[in-house]
């Protein structure tokens, strides 16, 4: 709207009366404007025959936008001039000279449309005539017109500024350059791409790029584009502790029709088309590909839908059953579908279910997952027992062959009009046809990260499906010696006179031999010819220890290539709007060895569906009546893409959820349905299923769910009911078979968690299910507090006539449970939601029964207390925000059911509080967040990887001079272009149950503006502010209550697992003055890291006081001094021990004549000593820094930096690393230079020059220069 203003007309008027101006409507010149410019016009007033002449004089030229058109006026009828409006501020006369005598004051009226003239008698000159003069601008001056937008306008080379008095009459032109535009004007755009190089006399040449960019808009009137562009270059997944995910490299393009929409790049592949929802094709993948879907409508009688997907996959599928512990919330590790240990989750494809709910991810809901490591870690309010079901399915980046994914599918609706019982309606029908496929398949001729071999190749053709024999030697040839490797030479040695070849890692003296890369698999003790030995920076050695002495073996298993594809066909028909009849049919293909055609006879299976649903039939007083009957069978050899049926189905038919762990067989299932309700508080269900599995189960269910409202009572129950015969025998490594499992204190958990299918065999004899599990809830619905009571039995068991020691003779025993529980539950909770104080309080008493001897014995006993609240009070001086819960809980063991059994009873304390307040007009404000739980501490083993340019964090300096990078040789990079290297975490299988606890708080004190007008103490105090924050996160193993729950408490260091602390302290003096200040600053930092070879600490604490005064108004100083300590330990690296003391004063004279310019000069004096050895450092220092800014085009800096170091103690440690700050002893001299430059068209050029002279040293100097396009 401002350009807008800058073309409003500037009047001037004449005159010795008020007179009403009005357009001659016979003008032609005018007609023809008007209809060409709507009537939206420039006007300007001249006295005639006179010299002084004000406001915008005539033109005879016209243009569209410069164009002045003139008409003269003899007599002063009444005048109309359709004129621009303009602000009240801008009606008066603009630009007529204050000491022109001639010009006369008026002013005009835009709402009226009129010019109102100074009074006649009041001027002194004559008037013969009046000439109006006025421009045309072509729209609506009330509408929101653009040409161009304001960016653009801001840009021209020229604005068209009016002249005003003495002037001659000239046309001024707006003039801006044309330019081709990348992206068309409908488009709306942001981000930008960045492309650098990186050069050095030390280095090799690095080109770095980053691209972010965001596109949408219409590229046509039918035609909408919407992109998403990311490419960070980032080699890890972003954190999973929020519920949305911002991904770093995210490619995503959709062009949108209303016919039709295509999609390419990094998109998600979902089964159905349209409305449909085909019954036996479940998929869910993060895939990088193309999709595109088209629609056509006839008519409202027909419509088509179609899809098209082709893509590569990134990663592969996983559904695993989470083992837990009682009271641990984590972090617990995913493995991968071929037992990966470490594996990298792609970020937000995982689904968690607890108990067969589906949980949210995130600080604030149920869990959160390190993608990066796998590992997940439950909220506080989240209670975890050893009787929790917590299944996980997500995808993950491993991958052994470039894998095809395809899917098409098309659906066709038609609706006719038949006559019903009623003459004067119709009754529509419609029919839905659709079919589906899904395939994907790996590329045999393409793996990734490993070879196949003819001799492989043969040994996958001979195998067929059994995948277990395909265990190769894993040793690899190497192109080459690299230090950033483990790298093995094979070697022959003599064992009890056999000639036996091991390998021995190799040393850069072994260069000229043929040199192994090698994957070592762990194996049972004793089975293995290889140990763990020296960790090193890029990883572990293995060792040879002797023929079957060790745990090591150079083998791994083979993957082989597979394939999978579904394709679904239906038919609905829909009589009515509320039955519909249908039926589905699938075939499936799964290769399992795409090299062999042994076993391919079970590779194809087929399944089908019927039957008909009648839903919400209105029957009477507005109740509403559904029912259905349906059958399913489905072939021996069916296999779908993913889980097609609910999370818990296979469970609630006593069969194991791992997927492939049921053998082959026939399925065959009949349901039955009829459900009849008013709303959701008034209902009745009940569902009946009969299934027979072949060689699985064969059983009967009914489920009765009934809810009813009785004035303010309102009862919910649900019951289930299973009996039947299966016919599975289960064993793992926890026992012999599946009884055994739980007739000891095996939980359900333990049993079923990942079984395979080789550890499933059938029983001669089958087992008799029964099932039976029943939930009552009741509550007293009242506006401010609802008491509720619920109850809930679950009894699960397994029997067989098996012969009895004790009576000497075949009884019906209890031989296994999956679960066995009855509870009560007691709760309150807020019953009005949107009142400002929510609570929800509850108690549970639980027991728990395993069978033993063949019965049901009571087994634990549970208590557990719940309590969350949320407050939120906002008033105009105070803010109070709490949110916090907590849990209770107490397991006890029944002593008699244990025998000799020892377990200890178990106490549970967890919660978290998050409060937000501002006191006394918001002069103080603080946020506190607490939390603790009981967790789990991986220990971690961490590796050094090289990496280009100067991205890295680390630097490798060979102190030892032996070629091998050991770990105690890296150190945090201070040179920007030594860091060649990042330090990457890797958590072992090893992990320590502790007791977690963070606490984070800060205040900030800022005492009100009204006390700098009040008496002394108060302005006095006024002139102080205060920040303080605290962190601490502890994990330990002691359970004493004060150095559990309480932060900063004293505890063992022998006990503390983990330890991330931080306290800051900042008290300002007149902070808000420009003139004069200053800070007093106390830091203390303390970390304490587990990792596989001990713990690695590190502790920090520093006073700090600042002076900053301004001598004149360009001249500035600033001083400070330091004491500070640092103490650094590490069990595994003694060379990493050390205590350092420190002081450092330190001031700063800077020069700021204008805001453009500002030169700085500072002299830093360091004294830094070992107090646990000898060496000690003296640092001088004198810089120079130099910066030029122009706001919007132009950034300059500069800065030299000469240090003088007085050194003494042994070089090539970590602590003179440390003393030294990566330079030398004696002189050194370090500079740097960056400017960066706006140049055109949103182009950015950005230059760094980096260098460094150390004693007798050669100069290192490292250059970077980068572009970067603004969009």
């Amino acid at each position: 709207m401002r350009f807008l203003l800058l073309l409003l007309p500037f009047l001037a008027i004449i005159s010795t009366k008020t007179v009403f101006a009005q357009t001659d409507k016979n003008d032609t010149k005018n007609d023809s404007l008007n209809s060409t410019f709507q009537k939206i016009k420039w006007i300007a007033v001249q006295k005639k025959n006179n010299s002084a002449v004000v406001g915008v004089p005539t033109n005879d030229h016209y243009t569209p936008y410069t164009a002045f058109w003139t008409k003269e006026i003899d007599s002063l009828p009444p005048i109309s001039i359709q004129v621009l409006q303009t602000r009240p501020a801008l009606s008066s006369v603009v630009g007529v000279p204050t000491n022109n005598t001639n010009a006369i004051k008026a002013t005009y009226d835009f709402e009226k449309q009129i010019i109102l003239f100074d009074s006649i008698s009041n001027q002194t000159i004559q008037l013969d005539s009046i000439q109006i003069s006025y421009q045309s601008i072509p729209f609506k001056i009330k509408n929101w017109n653009f040409k161009r937008s304001q960016e653009e306008y801001e840009q021209a080379a020229m604005q068209n500024f009016i002249d005003t008095v003495d002037r001659k009459a000239e046309k001024k032109k707006i003039i801006t350059e044309e330019r081709q535009e990348l992206f068309s004007s409908n488009l709306q755009k942001s981000g930008s791409i960045t492309r650098g190089v990186s050069v050095g006399n030390q280095q090799d040449v690095f080109v770095n790029s980053n691209l972010n960019l965001q596109l949408e808009g219409k590229l046509t009137d039918e035609i909408e584009l919407t992109a998403i562009i990311s490419d960070q270059n980032v080699p890890f997944q972003p954190e999973g502790n929020t519920q949305q995910i911002q991904q770093f490299d995210r490619i995503q393009i959709q062009l949108r029709h209303k016919n039709a929409s295509l999609t390419a790049g990094d998109v998600t592949l979902k089964q159905g088309i349209g409305n449909n929802s085909p019954h036996f094709m479940r998929f869910y993948k993060n895939v990088l590909g193309g999709v595109l879907q088209t629609n056509f409508q006839r008519d409202s009688t027909f419509s088509t839908q179609q899809k098209i997907s082709l893509a590569a996959a990134k990663g592969q599928f996983q559904s695993y059953q989470l083992p837990v512990q009682e009271g641990v919330q984590g972090a617990y590790r995913l493995v991968g579908a071929n037992n990966e240990s470490f594996i990298i989750v792609q970020a937000g494809s995982e689904k968690v279910f607890l108990d067969g709910q589906l949980l949210q991810r995130g600080f604030n809901y149920d869990y959160i997952i390190d993608y990066n490591t796998a590992e997940i870690t439950f909220n506080p309010h989240v209670v975890i027992t050893q009787f929790s079901r917590v299944r996980v399915e997500f995808e993950y980046t491993n991958q052994y062959y470039n894998r095809t994914i395809s899917n098409l599918g098309a659906s066709v609706n038609f609706t006719s009009k038949n006559k019903s019982l009623n003459p004067n309606k119709l009754k529509k029908s419609s029919w839905n046809v659709f079919i589906e496929n899904y395939s994907e398949s790996d590329n045999e001729k393409q793996p990734i990260n490993f070879d196949i071999s003819e001799e492989r190749q043969t040994l996958l053709e001979n195998i067929g499906d059994s995948l277990s024999l395909a265990v190769v030697e894993s040793a690899e040839e190497a192109e080459g010696f690299s230090i950033n490797q483990i790298l093995y030479i094979k070697k022959d040695t003599l064992i009890n006179s056999f000639v036996y070849p091991i390998f021995v890692r190799a040393t850069q003296d072994d260069e000229n031999q043929t040199l192994y890369t090698i994957s070592f698999s762990e194996v049972e003790q004793n089975q293995g010819d290889y140990s763990l030995g020296e960790t090193l920076a890029n990883g572990n050695e293995y060792v040879f220890v002797g023929i079957n002495q060790g745990n090591y073996a150079p083998i791994r298993q083979l993957p082989a290539p597979n394939s999978k594809e579904l394709t679904n066909a239906g038919i609905r028909f829909s009589p009515n709007k509320h039955t519909s009849i249908f039926a589905e049919t699938a075939f499936s293909k799964q290769d399992k060895n795409l090299f062999s055609e042994i076993n391919s006879e079970d590779d194809q299976g087929n399944a089908f569906f019927i039957g008909i649903h009648t839903k919400e039939k209105i029957v009477q007083n507005k109740y509403k009546l559904s029912y259905g009957i349906d059958y399913e069978i489905d072939n021996k050899n069916f296999e779908p893409i993913d889980r097609f049926r609910d999370i818990e189905f296979d469970r609630d038919w006593t069969l194991p959820t791992f997927y492939g762990s049921l053998p082959n067989g026939k399925d065959q299932i009949l349901q039955a349905f009829a459900i009849i309700e008013n709303n959701q508080s008034n209902k009745f269900e009940y569902h009946f299923t009969y299934r027979e599995r072949e060689d699985a189960i064969t059983g009967q269910q009914h489920k009765i769910l009934f809810n009813k409202k009785i004035g303010k009572l309102q009862l919910s129950t649900n019951g289930f009911l299973l009996t039947g015969e299966n016919k599975l025998e289960y064993s793992n490594s926890a026992a012999s078979s599946y009884s055994d499992l739980t007739s000891t204190t095996s939980s359900e958990n333990s049993i079923i968690s990942s079984i395979p299918s080789s550890q499933v065999s059938i029983l001669s004899i089958p087992q008799t299910v029964f099932w039976l599990r029943y939930d009552a809830d009741l509550k007293y619905q009242n506006r401010f507090i609802i008491p509720a009571y619920s109850y809930s039995i679950d009894k699960q068991e397994f029997r067989q006539n098996i012969f009895s020691s004790i009576t000497n003779q075949k009884q019906d025993s209890v031989t296994s449970s999956l679960i066995n529980y009855e509870q009560h539950k007691f709760y309150l909770f807020q019953g009005d939601s949107s009142k400002k104080a929510n609570y929800k309080v509850e108690y549970i008493l639980r027991e728990d029964f395993l069978p033993k001897n063949g019965n049901i014995q009571s087994y634990t006993n549970s208590q557990t207390a719940q309590a969350e609240a949320t407050l939120n009070f906002e008033r105009e001086k105070s803010t109070q925000k709490l949110t916090w819960n907590a849990t209770y809980r107490n397991l006890k063991y029944n002593q008699e059911f244990l025998d000799t059994i020892k377990l200890e009873n178990t106490e549970t304390l967890m919660g978290r509080i998050d409060w937000r307040s501002d006191f006394f007009e918001r002069a103080i404000h603080q946020e506190l967040t607490y939390s603790t739980v009981t967790g789990r501490e991986p220990a971690l083993e961490f590796t050094f990887i090289g990496v280009d340019g100067t991205q890295g964090t680390h630097t490798w300096r060979d102190d030892n001079n032996d070629g091998v990078q050991q770990l105690g040789e890296f150190y945090e990079a201070i040179n920007a272009d030594e860091r060649n290297y990042i330090k990457i975490f890797t958590p072992t299988s090893t992990y320590l149950t502790a007791f977690s606890t963070d606490f984070v708080y800060k205040i900030t004190l800022t005492p009100p503006r009204k006390w700098k007008k009040a008496k002394f103490i108060k302005k006095s105090l006024q002139l102080f502010s205060l920040v303080f924050s605290v962190q601490n996160s502890v994990k330990t193993t002691e359970n004493d209550f004060a150095k559990r729950f309480i932060p900063f408490a004293e505890r063992s260091q022998e006990n503390i697992l983990s330890e991330q602390s931080s306290l800051r302290n900042v008290l300002f003096l007149n902070r808000t003055n420009p003139k004069w200040g200053g800070e007093f600053r106390y830091t203390s930092t303390r970390q304490k890291t587990l990792l596989a070879g001990g713990f690695d600490s590190q502790n920090i604490e520093e006073y700090e006081g600042i002076f900053r005064l301004s001598l004149s108004k360009t001249i500035a100083s600033k001083s400070s001094f330091l004491i500070g300590k640092q103490n650094n330990a590490s069990d595994y690296l003694e060379n990493r021990t050390y205590d350092l003391e420190l002081i450092k004063p330190q001031i700063e004279l800077s020069w700021q004549p204008t805001t453009a310019f500002r030169l700085t000069t500072a002299y830093r004096f360091e004294n830094k000593k070992n107090t646990l050895g000898i060496e000690k450092a003296t640092i001088n220092e004198f810089r120079t820094e130099l910066r030029y800014s122009k706001v919007g085009d132009r950034v300059f800096n500069l800065r030299l930096r000469t240090l003088n170091i007085d050194f003494t103690g042994e070089t090539n440690t970590p602590v003179s690393y440390e003393l030294l700050e990566a330079l030398q002893a004696g002189q050194n001299l370090t500079w740097d230079l960056s400017l960066q430059q706006k140049l055109f068209n949103g182009l950015q050029l950005s230059v760094v020059y980096e260098g460094r002279k150390s004693g007798s040293n050669a100069a290192v100097h490292i250059g970077r220069i980068q572009v970067t396009a603004l969009f």
